[in-house]
C-alpha cells in the first residue's frame, strides 16, 4: 500500500477530503489541547493530508506515523 493509500485509510469517515500531502505546505500547531499535549516534544511541523467543514487531518513532517485524525483549523498556521 502506498504512503498516500495509508493516509486516505486513515480519515474518519467518506466526509472527510483527502488532500494531497504537499510537503513544503508546513503547518504549526498553537493550541496542543485534547489529549494532543503528548505531540508537543516533536517537531511542531505539520502536513495537511484531509480536511472536513473546519478540521483538519495533519500528520508530523519528521515522524509520519504521528497522524493527528481531526484538529479544528483554527488550532493551526501555515509556516
Amino acid at each position: 500500500m502506498s504512503f498516500n493509500e495509508n493516509l486516505k485509510r486513515q480519515l474518519l469517515n467518506n466526509e472527510w477530503e483527502f488532500v494531497f500531502p504537499n510537503l513544503e505546505e508546513k503547518y504549526m500547531i498553537n493550541t496542543f489541547d485534547d489529549g494532543n499535549e503528548r505531540f508537543e516534544s516533536n517537531e511542531n511541523k505539520w502536513i495537511v493530508f484531509g480536511k472536513w467543514k473546519e478540521k483538519r487531518a495533519i500528520f508530523n513532517l519528521n515522524n509520519s506515523e504521528i497522524i493527528l485524525k481531526s484538529l479544528s483549523n483554527w488550532k493551526i498556521s501555515k509556516l
